[in-house]
């Protein structure tokens, strides 16, 4: 997991410098698959890193709004693609981030089925369960925490779900 996070990483420093381009073809993004390239040819496609850099650099400027309509971009055109889950899991925190928690729910519910053996569902289940909290839906967050411990019990995420876990008073068994 770890290899894979550092891969991103790697990927997303090296695409930094194409952002000002890719910021325009984000915003052109209401006539997929074909953007106008700053350089004015339609006809070249926008590669799925720069979609995708330009929204993860939206949502870490905190830029909410902009970043979930990046996302929603990215998995409108790259949904099955390795980072279709990472778009989906963000689209969740940047709605989390701005105190939207039912629709945060919702769009990490759609990383859980939507992406079941991708590397954010237990994240997912994690952000799940803390906004079902903020949403004084104290049974709903515990049955999530209480999945996080059982199905990844070795997930970093596990630990925070025991904590979560100990603080409403429910030890797991």
């Amino acid at each position: 997991m770890n290899a894979r996070l550092d891969e991103t990483h790697n990927r997303m420093g090296s695409l930094a410098e194409q952002y000002a381009e890719t910021r325009m073809q984000v915003e052109a993004l209401k006539n997929p698959p074909r953007l106008q390239l700053a350089a004015g040819d339609p006809n070249q496609p926008v590669s799925p890193d720069q979609v995708y850099l330009a929204a993860y650099i939206d949502y870490m400027q905190g830029n909410y709004e902009v970043a979930i309509q990046g996302f929603q971009a990215y998995l409108a055109l790259y949904r099955d693609s390795e980072l279709g889950d990472n778009a989906q899991f963000y689209i969740g925190e940047s709605y989390s981030s701005q105190k939207k928690f039912e629709e945060a729910v919702l769009s990490f519910d759609q990383v859980i089925n939507l992406y079941p053996k991708g590397d954010k569902v237990p994240a997912a289940y994690l952000k799940k369960g803390l906004c079902l909290l903020e949403l004084q839906k104290n049974e709903a967050a515990v049955i999530q925490f209480k999945h996080i411990v059982t199905a990844f019990p070795k997930a970093p995420e596990t630990h925070i779900a025991r904590q979560q876990l100990e603080l409403l008073g429910n030890q797991r068994r």
